[in-house]
C-alpha cells in the first residue's frame, strides 16, 4: 500500500476536547470528516472508496482512553469549489456534503490514487448550491456524520 501521508483516519473510545467524534478523517492539519458511530464511518468509507489500512499509532491514556490512528488507502484532495457542473469532472459522483457550513450537494471522484471532494461555491446559484433546510441538515448529520 502506497503511503499517503497527508490523510489518515483517527479512533478514540470516549470523545474529548481535542478529539470531538469518535472517529476522524484528518486532511493535513484540518479534519475531513467526522462520525460518532462505525457504521456512518463504514457507509462512508464505503461510498467514497476509502479503506482503512495499517496501524500507525496506538497510545492508552492516563484516564485508560485508547487512541488509535490508521492510514488510507488513497490520498485526499478538498477545496475544489465550482459555480457550475460543467466544472465537475466526467465520472464524478453527487454527495451531501458540508460546504461553507451548509449541507448541499457536492461531488466525489476516487481514481484509486486520490479522493477528489468538489465543494459548490456559496455564490453560485441556487440550482448548485442549496443547502438542506436545518431540519434536514440535522437529521443528514444524525444518519451519516459530518463531512
Amino acid at each position: 500500500m502506497a503511503l499517503y501521508p497527508n490523510c489518515y483516519l483517527s479512533i478514540i473510545e470516549k470523545t474529548t476536547d481535542y478529539h470531538r467524534s469518535r472517529f476522524i478523517i484528518h486532511l493535513n492539519s484540518f479534519y475531513f470528516a467526522e462520525f460518532e458511530t462505525g457504521a456512518q464511518l463504514d457507509f462512508f468509507m464505503k461510498t467514497v472508496g476509502l479503506t482503512q489500512g495499517e496501524l500507525i499509532e496506538r497510545v492508552r491514556s492516563a484516564d485508560d482512553n485508547l487512541y488509535q490512528s490508521f492510514r488510507l488507502n488513497c490520498s485526499i484532495e478538498d477545496g475544489k469549489s465550482f459555480r457550475t457542473l460543467a466544472e465537475i469532472p466526467e465520472g464524478a459522483k453527487p454527495i451531501k456534503a458540508l460546504s461553507n457550513g451548509s449541507i448541499v450537494t457536492c461531488y466525489y471522484w476516487n481514481d484509486g490514487e486520490t479522493l477528489h471532494f468538489y465543494r459548490p461555491n456559496p455564490n453560485a446559484p441556487r440550482s448548485i448550491y442549496d443547502p438542506l433546510p436545518l431540519d434536514g441538515h440535522l437529521a443528514h448529520v444524525r444518519i451519516y456524520g459530518l463531512y
